[in-house]
């Protein structure tokens, strides 16, 4: 998501109007909500493209770049992960 969403513009316009007609409060609030709004966006987008593994190694617990992964490292995925390489599956908790 960013500043050109369709949503984003509509707050900018919006900033505009207030800012034309005398309210620079409201205009400085709208302007700050879309600031706020594109920051949490290119954070998720930075934590989704650098994604890290939870692992167990030697028994120890480590978050590792998915290149680091090891063979014999225990990977532990949880809901919504994306598998960071060829697994095999020893234990699942829950449905599978």
């Amino acid at each position: 998501m960013g500043l050109l969403e369709p949503t984003n513009l509509l707050l900018l316009a919006c900033a505009l109007i207030y800012a034309a007609i005398g309210e620079p409060g409201e205009a400085t609030i709208l302007l700050v909500l879309v600031a706020g709004i594109s920051l949490l966006a290119l954070a998720e987008l930075a934590r989704l493209a650098a994604p890290l593994v939870q692992l167990q190694r030697n028994g120890i617990e480590l978050k590792v770049a998915p290149e680091q992964v090891q063979r014999g490292d225990q990977l532990r995925l949880e809901e919504g992960d994306r598998v960071a390489a060829d697994a095999r599956l020893t234990e699942a908790v829950g449905p599978c």
